[in-house]
């Protein structure tokens, strides 16, 4: 882990939120900032990018919401949200796939013909 890192704890709650940038006029929500800020024009607000900053940004890194996973650990963070979450996901989210063969339970439906070795 960068020793300079900015280390996020985002709680389960928030992670799994798919539109977490509400417009303040109408409550829609975008899953990023930059679309919220396109759309807030559409109300006649001011809206910025982000410009780039002379100042130095610190890397963030995110830790996993599940304490028993390794990378609940700040020295195993993750250096991406959308890593965390996929991470999450598939590691920590509820399995409600079942292998028709060996009946071993997955996140997501195509995981059986991936890693069942009696597909192979």
């Amino acid at each position: 882990m960068d020793l300079d890192a900015e280390v996020i704890a985002p709680s389960l709650k928030t992670l799994m939120a798919t539109n977490r940038f509400i417009c303040e006029v109408c409550n829609k929500g975008f899953q990023r900032q930059q679309n919220l800020q396109l759309h807030r024009r559409g109300h006649n607000l001011h809206w910025k990018l982000r410009q780039k900053t002379t100042k130095e940004v610190k890397r963030k890194v995110y830790l996993c919401p599940e304490p028993t996973c390794v990378h609940h650990d700040p020295s195993r963070a993750l250096g991406e949200l959308i890593g965390i979450k996929k991470h999450y996901s598939s590691k920590h989210g509820e399995k409600k796939y079942k292998c028709e063969k060996c009946s071993k339970k997955y996140v997501v439906q195509w995981h059986p013909f991936l890693k069942c070795s009696l597909h192979n």
